[in-house]
């Protein structure tokens, strides 16, 4: 899994899961765009990370790590187009995910043996959105 191996190198370059410490550190910064394209999800270009307007907080974090995991797997400007998928561009996408749950959620912190937390809970504690808790959840059991 190359999301939880550079999520992890990450974590240590930058002594934890700061988002704003990371994006200085590597000199990117967010924006908006007006008016969004409803087919995207975000646009990674040039060290500038896209977003639309009126997200929730939970959605810009997710959304921001993602970006960011791009950043460190993939080569390029990176722009998530929705219903345009190429098995390159959807493993792509894949890995940014799991990056984007080990970044945001600790692997110490899904650790409850039997009794996994909740991803709901765990969605509230790490200001995430439910998808990345569940994801985070399944890739603590593999």
């Amino acid at each position: 899994m190359i999301g939880k191996q550079r999520a992890s190198e990450v974590t240590t370059q930058y002594g934890g899961n700061d988002l704003a410490a990371i994006l200085a550190g590597e000199q990117i910064t967010v924006g908006e765009l007006r008016p969004w394209i409803a087919r995207f999800q975000d646009i990674f270009v040039d060290g500038c990370i896209f977003l639309p307007p009126e997200i929730s907080s939970r959605h810009r974090r997710v959304l921001i790590a993602h970006c960011l995991g791009h950043h460190f797997m993939h080569d390029g400007n990176q722009v998530w187009l929705r219903g345009f998928d190429s098995t390159w561009s959807r493993k792509q996408e894949i890995q940014a995910e799991e990056f984007t749950a080990y970044l945001l959620i600790p692997e110490y912190d899904c650790q409850g043996g039997a009794r996994m937390i909740p991803p709901k809970r765990l969605a509230m504690q790490f200001e995430v959105t439910e998808d990345i808790a569940k994801l985070r959840v399944s890739l603590s059991m593999t």
